[in-house]
């Protein structure tokens, strides 16, 4: 991950400037871009542009490289399912951009190598609730001006209901346009700095807090986010920041660490709702399937796209799986066909996978699984359907 607070950035934008100036550009950083390369040696103008795409797409090619060399000692079937590769960018640096954003990273592993769920197991971005400037501020930077207690909680609201719903759902839609899954690789609230210090760390002690971290945990979860880390358990508070929930580990009775406490109980609550129909789904499939799938038909399935598919009974309607996405509607292969996995070894594949709440809705209707080969996963679920590559598994 990369980004102008780490001093490390300019030297892996040097990397990656070189590469395409000096070394011919043997990975394509410059494919389907415009402008003068040289500009990526830029690094003090308002519009870095060339720099940042070079810079992002340096760094998606060497998470695959890293991938490739697991993949090299570890197989084909680890991946994804053992090795699982996270593509992780602070957007908030990126934003006055199209270039060097993850979506620009994405399209170029898509255009350079193909699917990228072959490649990595998620995006993830930094998930902070910041404070927005407003019109008529005597600075650009609202960290600089100040604002009471009051305006920093009005400020960090706004934020909250207003900007981070819509930064997130533009990360989900990303995520599922190349069938990954979606992470906050650090998140909570974001104050820090100089100016303003001592009316931030009273925020911070504020019970007010409470509600803003419970508000960014709530608003990720709707919009369908996966594991979120929260930065950080405990530190210090100073001008460097007030990450910690607490100062102390004794001390939990903080406005942050209440908030996180009983929110993970909340999500844990649900969850655990949801997965009761867990056991009789998984007595609900065919004895036949272990026995079928451990045959010696195993060999052609090596190293294909696997799929998930299945028609709710008594409906036209089609649903395809994918373990990052759960259950989407598909309209078949002609549009995005998320392979469950790829690259299999010759061992049963795990039902626990299906359990619960993914089989729940489909009781009286039949799912199917099967494989095929191809260039691209939409290939590969022609081949899987036009020769008949699949099995049926029947939920009662």
């Amino acid at each position: 991950m990369a980004s102008p607070y780490f001093a490390q950035r300019w030297e892996i934008s040097k990397i990656a400037c070189d590469k395409v100036l000096l070394g011919g550009d043997p990975d394509n950083y410059y494919g389907g871009l415009t402008g003068n390369k040289a500009e990526c040696r830029n690094q003090t103008a308002g519009n870095r542009g060339l720099e940042y795409a070079f810079l992002g797409r340096h760094s998606a090619w060497r998470l695959k490289r890293i991938g490739d060399i697991f993949r090299e000692v570890f197989g084909e079937a680890a991946m994804i399912t053992r090795i699982r590769p996270i593509l992780a960018w602070g957007i908030w640096t990126f934003d006055k951009t199209t270039q060097g954003t993850l979506a620009d990273q994405l399209n170029y592993l898509n255009q350079r190598y193909g699917a990228p769920s072959k490649y990595i197991y998620g995006v993830a971005v930094g998930a902070y609730v910041s404070m927005l400037s407003k019109p008529g501020d005597a600075s650009s930077n609202p960290y600089d001006l100040p604002l009471s207690v009051n305006q920093i909680f009005e400020r960090m609201t706004d934020y909250n209901q207003n900007f981070l719903p819509g930064r997130f759902a533009s990360q989900r839609a990303l995520a599922d346009q190349y069938g990954l899954k979606m992470f906050a690789y650090e998140g909570g609230p974001g104050l820090f700095g100089k100016p303003n210090f001592n009316n931030m760390l009273a925020a911070h002690t504020d019970p007010r807090m409470k509600n803003v971290v419970k508000t960014l945990l709530q608003s990720w979860k709707d919009a369908g986010g996966d594991t979120f880390v929260y930065y950080n358990l405990v530190s210090s508070y100073g001008t460097h920041g007030f990450w910690g929930l607490s100062e102390r580990l004794e001390d939990e009775n903080t406005p942050k660490w209440q908030a996180v406490k009983e929110k993970a109980a909340e999500f844990s609550s649900a969850l655990s709702a949801a997965t009761e129909p867990a056991e009789a789904a998984e007595d609900a499939v065919d004895s036949e399937y272990d026995e079928e799938l451990t045959a010696a038909s195993w060999d052609a399935w090596k190293n294909a796209f696997v799929f998930v598919f299945a028609n709710k009974a008594g409906t036209d309607t089609w649903w395809l799986f994918n373990p990052n996405m759960g259950w989407r509607q598909w309209a078949g292969c002609s549009t995005t066909a998320f392979p469950y996995m790829t690259g299999l070894s010759p061992s049963k594949v795990d039902l626990s996978v299906f359990s619960g709440s993914d089989f729940a809705d489909f009781k009286g209707s039949s799912v199917f699984v099967g494989y095929g080969r191809g260039d691209d996963s939409a290939g590969a679920c022609n081949d899987m359907l036009d020769n008949g590559r699949y099995m049926t598994i029947t939920v009662q």
